[in-house]
């Protein structure tokens, strides 16, 4: 986003430097894991229980969470826990070969599962292309036949809005996520043993606007910029 890069200008250093790449876990199989790749949501914990009621329910094949960039949509992934029953995989790969390849292995499993597909523009990167390549391949309508693939579409709003106007998101339940200002009266949620006064919240959301003067309260600022732990 805007103020991340606004951030990163302002200390001297590249996108990069400011927010290391992703590390793989250690139990990476082939291109999942078991291992969620971002700490639990405390901003959004009513959108975190919404998610895991879609999932639980297993009716729908895919659930849209979605959002402006950084806000904490992984975060909300990471939150759903562990389902009865149901196993629960990231996909750690770049392209719809290293995903279809790991469909394949999960498909020999005796229980159902749901692929989490988080887009990331860290290594390995997972852009927007890969969601449009799979909603419209032949793999991907196979999938439906199958009771034990389900999915969640971890998406960057701009990514969601282009996905919704082709028509390739049609009857997925979704999980907006959206910047309120109260977020900064939850001190609790935020690592803070106190309220902010003020003038600490007023020159938070003033720091937090991008170039359009649109609040960008997102996780990765408020934790690794305004309140590191």
């Amino acid at each position: 986003g805007t103020t991340v890069r606004l951030v990163a200008e302002a200390f001297g250093m590249t996108m990069e430097e400011l927010i290391p790449p992703v590390a793989m876990p250690n139990n990476t199989s082939i291109y999942l894991t078991d291992q969620p790749l971002a700490t639990q949501t405390t901003l959004f914990r009513k959108e975190a229980k919404q998610l895991r009621t879609y999932l639980e329910n297993q009716v729908d094949r895919a659930i849209v969470v979605e959002g402006p960039a950084g806000i904490g949509k992984s975060r909300v992934c990471s939150s759903i826990g562990q389902l009865e029953g149901i196993s629960i995989f990231w996909f750690v790969g770049s392209s719809l070969e290293e995903l279809e390849l790991s469909l394949s292995q999960v498909d020999q499993r005796d229980q159902p599962h749901v692929i989490i597909l988080d887009e990331s523009y860290q290594k390995p990167s997972r852009p927007a292309d890969i969601f449009e390549q799979l909603l419209t391949s032949d793999a991907w309508l196979d999938q439906f036949e199958s009771e034990f693939n389900r999915y969640v579409f971890s998406l960057r709003r701009e990514t969601y809005q282009q996905l919704s106007q082709q028509g390739l998101l049609a009857q997925m339940p979704v999980v907006s996520l959206e910047n309120s200002p109260d977020q900064l009266d939850r001190f609790a949620a935020l690592n803070l043993n106190r309220p902010l006064t003020d003038d600490e919240r007023k020159w938070i959301l003033q720091t937090s606007q991008n170039i359009d003067d649109r609040l960008e309260l997102n996780s990765f600022l408020l934790d690794q910029v305004l309140f590191p732990a």
